[in-house]
């Protein structure tokens, strides 16, 4: 159970935003919920972005380390996490000045429940808001057990981005370190291995704004939301289903160790398949960015 006021963290990963960095870290200093700390993971920033994390002095917790990409980022600041809840932020997005005040109020009301992940509000370089992916504002508030679908073999329902990802500090302890190989996208991995391993909620109003700017590299892998139908699945959900039926000891045994083992294989893999398949063009976004999630099924819940 939770304490009355419990502490969050909120973890937020930069690399190279210094020009929307102090927005993101602004938004979590200035939630109406004040018990919160905040940690920022610097991987490896050529810009400023160091000026920017030390001018906020002892008011947040800094963590500085080469470039490895995002999956090391979150690993890196596992240690310091202290909160018994903890949101992600993207360094270029913001929260919404109450988030942790009703992602609080959802976990206190829901003790069953491991994760928590909403809706998001896209908005454009300078804030203001857009349409890019529908699915990012149109999800159905719900309680959900996505561990019966994915034994079944079922279509899943959307999954949002790291801004809209809330985790009990429990349940990611099994979840990080993660696989450094993961070194985009790695926000897709923590959702299905939440997935994975318990029940979550999600919902329906926006509580952060997702940035969408002119990086190509981070577009391909934010636009994510647009379900590609059933058979889309078919192949990833359909080898797991039946791994999990010929080895259901093996999986419930240490779920999170199958998820290591095979992860570090599969990223090599998927990278190839990825650079010899992929144009990026402004047509194939979307599609990278399902190719990207069904690479991470594979990782989480295939036989080596």
């Amino acid at each position: 159970m939770l304490q009355q006021n419990p502490l969050v963290t909120v973890l937020i990963d930069n690399y190279n935003y210094e020009q929307y960095l102090s927005c993101a870290i602004d938004s979590a200093l200035g939630q109406t919920y004040q018990s919160v700390e905040v940690i920022v993971v610097d991987d490896g920033s050529k810009d400023n972005s160091r000026a920017v994390i030390e001018s906020y002095g002892d008011r947040i917790k800094s963590v500085f380390k080469v470039n490895g990409g995002q999956g090391s980022a979150f690993n890196a600041g596992l240690p310091e996490i202290t909160g018994e809840i903890v949101c992600l932020l993207d360094a270029d997005d913001v929260f919404v000045p109450d988030k942790l005040e009703k992602v609080v109020s959802l976990f206190q009301s829901m003790p069953e429940v491991d994760w928590v992940f909403h809706a998001l509000q896209d908005v454009n370089a300078a804030g203001d808001p857009i349409e890019v992916s529908p699915d990012h504002g149109s999800f159905e508030t719900q309680v959900l057990d996505l561990r019966g679908m994915i034994r079944q073999g079922q279509e899943l329902p959307y999954l949002p981005p790291t801004s809209a990802l809330c985790f009990r500090r429990s349940i990611l302890q099994q979840i990080l370190p993660m696989p450094e190989a993961l070194r985009i996208s790695s926000d897709n991995f923590l959702c299905l291995s939440a997935a994975f391993l318990g029940k979550g909620y999600l919902y329906g109003q926006a509580l952060s704004q997702y940035r969408i700017h002119g990086k190509i590299s981070m577009l391909s892998g934010r636009i994510r939301g647009c379900s590609m139908g059933k058979r889309t699945f078919a192949r990833p959900t359909t080898c797991a289903s039946g791994f999990l039926r010929q080895h259901p000891l093996r999986i419930a045994a240490s779920p999170m160790l199958w998820v290591k083992l095979v992860a570090e294989r599969a990223c090599i893999g998927s990278s190839k398949f990825l650079s010899r398949n992929i144009t990026l063009t402004s047509s194939s976004l979307v599609g990278l960015g399902w190719t990207v999630r069904l690479v991470c099924w594979s990782i989480i819940l295939e036989a080596v």
